[in-house]
């Protein structure tokens, strides 16, 4: 991503992960506000997902144990539903 870059824009990369839990955005909002805020909306994505209480991906992420691991995507207690 071109708006990822260590140091001090984690903290757009932060400003945008908390707009997405305030705003719920969905994957297209995450790349519009992104672009706006000159800030990775994957890594924002990642922040905000262990802070969300609803999370919608593609069902692939959550049953290969290699992407799950990769996502640090916790499974304990937490309510599944394929559809």
């Amino acid at each position: 991503c071109i708006y990822y870059h260590k140091g001090k824009e984690d903290t757009l990369i932060h400003s945008l992960s908390k707009m997405s839990l305030e705003k719920c955005l969905d994957i297209e909002g995450l790349n519009y506000y992104g672009k706006e805020l000159k800030a990775c909306p994957y890594y924002a994505s990642k922040i905000s997902m262990n802070e969300a209480d609803f999370v919608v991906m593609p069902y692939n992420l959550v049953v290969n144990h290699n992407l799950r691991d990769n996502m640090k995507l916790k499974l304990f207690n937490k309510i599944i539903i394929f559809d």
